[in-house]
């Protein structure tokens, strides 16, 4: 793009706003894809549109402005802006829109007037009968009800809606509700009619990043006789105030320019290409995959930042510039992708195969926080590798694509009056190791604890080498590579992005963080409620509960036990999956104390026998201190003096050991670093106890649920549509609560838990429901 406007400078300029850690916000992408139950298409809508984009639509600004700012003259190759098609004959076709029918009835006559003003080589197709064919997992389906697509790129299309292709899409709207309010008030309308059409728009931006390469995409949105432009980004979206199609030529002019524009202005990621059969890497890329004849070949340019060497930013900043590395790796479609939100790094990941080597490696795309507090990954993982941090994927390249373009940045920052809003830039690494999967794809048992203690290692040489706590422990983060040289598999811990200097853990960095609900710990999520009110910051502790959160909810999927599919879904959903909005504020935990408290998966899961149980429900009791009341510290001193004293009879001194406080403060200062649970996990591998039922990967048939609590099963032959409708409302019932009922009865027969603790395990509950 000629004569492109200088990348915009973080909006990010306050740090350490306050001694607490930033406030955790729950996205799509960090729950959505782990939930036990699917979730309605409204609910989803409403998860978008109040839960993690609440505040970021920019505007209104006006649609003059908009096609200034987005489709000015260095949005075409020739630095020349098009003439508008706005004339009388133009003016009529969108004047004869007719507004006094339903919204069927301005489908047609709006294709015609749009088709009117669009470029030659593109096509508007009419799709509101069509529903999307590209599905994602616990998305709601989408329909647009108008799609353009530009003819060249589409020689693969098989439907009228198909977000794989699709340039960009239209949305019509009869009833004369505006999701957005321009009087100056709150920019959002919190209507309940206002959330939903916001979430609708959602979903389909989301689409479209999701199926293709994209660094920002555009739609118009229209209600009756008026429109509104939106240009989405990694950071939000802005919109332009409400205006007349028919009075004025706005709409008329985005047609034309939109379709003329360079496709980099457009918003597709031309840093991706697809790969020419003439290209001799593509066939030897398509053999070295593994790939379908059918699949296609994209090249990725990958840029190397040389300063990833140097960690301190002021003497990066002392080096001259040197002339820019790039290469290109030629992959196909995700190993993994993230995308399941707009705003948010939005990873996803490809095996894609190197030329210069010959061989198959991983690479990495994300949009990385755009804030000097937060090193790039990349500059990390050198880190990393200098100090000899065990355990960790081996970093080839990592650099900001395309650094001189400004739309491998966000934008949408520039609109806000908000300093602290989050923006984000477009940023790759290329990694030598490519991994079998995440934790969850173990062969057995000792493999799922080799892997854990593998990564664990990684962690503890990251604190104590690199004075670095990683801070998003996940299943999705803990990685299987097998060796084929040497025929070994190992863990590996990654995705440091979100790492921190040990040192400095008090202070924000940002104004909204993101992990993966079902493994952050109690504490992080329950932060702000009446439980734990004291502001607290993320802590090796809260690292480390997430470590034993990944053991046990990975065991309860894979691993034998006692648990049918209604207990097992019950208990996934009330323990990890349950969220609660309270005040702005994402909150939680309280199944997990509550879990913990009742030390579930020692008393309630029936895992087989074994060193696998043992060093579960070694965890969950040592876990289970932190929310436990604090022990009396006069109490314990007194013990520890006591047992210190020489010749005392050893029957005395184990009787003052097993003092209730001074237990409660071991288990404590167990967390204090990762020492105690390295050796849980070596002493476990070290021992002959592991039947072969303990040791064996279960395939767990886990029950559906509709939004209702009704079970669905996985295979539709099994249930009916009759059998469904003759569950009783009694019984879906139990099939929501079953598990907060089943422990209730469970604690009404147990007699031998101590029951010092001062906290309600009932009330924690409520608190969440």
């Amino acid at each position: 793009m000629a004569n492109a406007p200088p990348a915009p400078s973080t909006p990010l300029r306050r740090h350490g706003r306050t001694v607490s850690d930033s406030p955790i916000q729950i996205k799509e992408s960090g729950s959505n894809q782990l939930n036990t139950r699917k979730r309605e298409r409204e609910d989803r809508f409403a998860c978008y549109t109040k839960r993690e984009m609440q505040g970021k639509f920019m505007g209104p600004i006006s649609p003059q402005d908009f096609l200034e700012q987005f489709f000015g003259q260095e949005a075409f190759l020739d630095n020349t802006i098009p003439p508008s098609p706005w004339n009388s004959a133009t003016e009529e076709l969108f004047t004869k829109v007719p507004l006094d029918k339903q919204e069927d009835g301005m489908y047609s006559p709006l294709a015609a007037a749009i088709n009117q003003c669009i470029d030659s080589s593109f096509t508007y197709v009419p799709t509101e009968n069509d529903t999307d064919i590209r599905k994602m997992d616990n998305c709601p389906d989408i329909k647009p009800d108008g799609t353009l697509y530009e003819d060249t790129r589409c020689d693969d299309r098989i439907a009228n809606s198909d977000s794989e292709f699709s340039d960009m899409l239209t949305e019509i709207k009869y009833h004369p509700d505006d999701p957005f309010d321009d009087s100056g008030k709150s920019f959002e309308r919190d209507s309940i009619s206002g959330r939903r059409i916001r979430g609708q728009l959602i979903a389909y931006a989301v689409s479209q990043f999701a199926h293709q390469f994209r660094t920002h995409v555009f739609m118009v949105f229209i209600r009756r006789d008026t429109a509104r432009l939106i240009r989405w980004d990694r950071a939000g979206a802005v919109v332009t105030k409400s205006f007349s199609y028919t009075k004025t030529p706005h709409l008329a002019d985005f047609y034309s320019r939109y379709t003329r524009a360079t496709p980099q202005a457009r918003g597709h990621d031309t840093t991706v290409q697809r790969a020419n059969s003439t290209d001799g890497n593509t066939s030897k890329a398509r053999e070295k995959l593994r790939l379908d004849p059918s699949l296609p070949i994209f090249k990725f340019k990958v840029w190397d930042d040389p300063k990833n060497i140097i960690w301190e930013d002021e003497e990066a900043a002392k080096v001259e510039e040197e002339q820019e590395r790039t290469r290109l790796f030629y992959g196909s479609k995700p190993l993994f992708s993230a995308v399941q939100s707009v705003n948010g790094r939005c990873t996803r990941v490809f095996e894609v195969f190197d030329p210069e080597s010959g061989k198959c490696v991983t690479l990495k795309d994300s949009w990385r926080v755009a804030s000097p507090a937060i090193k790039p990954e990349g500059k990390i993982y050198a880190r990393l590798a200098a100090k000899q941090v065990r355990n960790i994927l081996t970093c080839l390249m990592a650099g900001d694509v395309n650094p001189s373009f400004i739309d491998h940045r966000t934008r949408t920052q520039m609109y806000s009056p908000d300093e602290d809003f989050r923006s984000h830039i477009h940023y790759r690494l290329v990694f030598k190791e490519v991994c079998e999967g995440n934790i969850t794809r173990f062969k057995d048992t000792k493999e799922l604890i080799t892997v854990l203690r593998d990564a664990l290692t990684s962690h503890h040489d990251a604190s104590t080498k690199c004075s670095l706590l990683h801070r998003d422990v996940s299943t999705g983060n803990i990685l299987i590579y097998h060796d084929k040289d040497t025929g070994t598999r190992c863990g590996l811990l990654s995705d440091w992005e979100m790492s921190k200097d040990l040192n400095n853990l008090g202070t924000a960095r940002q104004s909204e963080r993101t992990g993966t609900w079902q493994f952050i710990s109690a504490a992080l999520l329950k932060q702000g409620t009446s439980s734990i009110s004291t502001p607290l910051f993320h802590t090796i502790r809260d690292d480390l509960e997430s470590f034993f959160h990944v053991l046990s909810w990975t065991a309860l999927q894979y691993t034998h036990h006692d648990l049918a599919g209604d207990q097992l879904n019950n208990l996934l959903h009330d323990v990890y999956d349950v969220v609660k909005y309270e005040q702005q504020k994402t909150l939680g935990g309280g199944g997990k104390i509550a879990a913990m408290h009742d030390r579930t998966m020692k008393e309630y899961v029936g895992f087989v026998q074994s060193a696998f149980r043992d060093v579960i429900v070694d965890l969950e009791d040592t876990f289970a201190a932190r929310y436990e009341k604090d022990p009396d510290m006069e109490a314990v001193n007194r013990v520890r003096e006591f047992i210190s004293r020489p010749g005392l009879p050893e029957e005395y001194r184990k009787e003052f050991e097993h003092h209730i406080d001074y237990q409660r403060q071991i288990r404590r200062d167990r967390l204090l670093s990762s020492d105690w649970m390295m050796k849980q996990f070596e002493d476990s591998l070290k021992s002959d106890d592991w039947p072969t039922k303990a040791l064996v990967r279960v395939e767990h048939v886990i029950p559906d649920y509709d939004p209702n609590g009704i079970r669905v099963s996985k295979r539709a032959s099994e249930v009916s549509t009759q059998q469904l409708q003759q569950i009783s409302l009694s019984e879906r019932g139990i099939l929501r609560g079953g598990f907060k009922q089943q422990r209730t009865t469970y604690r009404r027969t147990t007699t031998t838990r101590s029951t010092s603790s001062d906290f309600s395990t009932q009330s924690l509950i409520q608190e969440e429901e």
